[in-house]
């Protein structure tokens, strides 16, 4: 599967791709939020999960997954964050995060 990757920091970044690498899995990977939805604006058929870490400058992870639903209303999104809250769950549950 090719996974589009985001994360802004690059210890949390590479444990991502050493995590799902290995089982076969392709991944773009993205640094700023801005570029990763462009690429997915001119190839969201190409990937079939977006995982995006929640707190990034320029964009957050939710303002990528709304972004990324209205392009594509099947859209499958994972956020991740170190910094987890019941309110921030709640508000990514709701705007249609994948997990």
């Amino acid at each position: 599967m090719n996974i589009l990757l985001i994360d802004d920091e690059l210890d949390s970044f590479n444990s991502l791709v050493a995590a799902v690498e290995p089982a076969g899995n392709k991944c773009k990977k993205f640094n700023c939020p801005v570029q990763a939805l462009e690429t997915y604006r001119q190839h969201q058929d190409l990937y079939g999960v977006v995982i995006t870490d929640m707190k990034m400058p320029g964009m957050n992870g939710i303002e990528f997954l709304k972004q990324a639903r209205t392009l594509n209303p099947e859209a499958r999104v994972i956020i991740i964050t170190g910094y987890g809250d019941v309110e921030t769950a709640i508000t990514a549950v709701n705007n249609g995060a994948y997990a």
